[in-house]
């Protein structure tokens, strides 16, 4: 058991650094998917400013200043999405909230 203790150790912080980099990655390259699949859900031109992703207390994605324009003519401060963490790795993301 002494012999796997620094593995554990190793590992668990490992794990750590894996999602404290998450949580700071960079997420501009994103923003054009985003918009494409919000655009065609209402069908209306959609603009994301910023976007942030968290991981911690659970995942969520932060969507600033979002402008929806042409006949709606929209402008929202702030969105977060909450989306369920399975449907990321498939074909159609499924949101289970989203707070604007």
């Amino acid at each position: 058991m002494n012999r796997a203790k620094p593995f554990v150790i190793g590992f668990g912080a490992l794990i750590a650094l894996l999602l404290g980099t998450l949580q700071f990655m960079p997420m501009s390259s994103y923003i054009p998917t985003m918009e494409g699949a919000a655009s065609r859900r209402i069908n209306e031109p959609v603009s994301i400013a910023q976007l942030h992703m968290s991981i911690l207390p659970s995942l969520e994605f932060k969507l600033d200043n979002v402008k929806i324009r042409q006949q709606l003519d929209v402008q929202l401060t702030s969105v977060k999405v909450y989306p369920d963490l399975g449907s990321l790795f498939r074909d159609q993301v499924v949101i289970r909230r989203m707070e604007v």
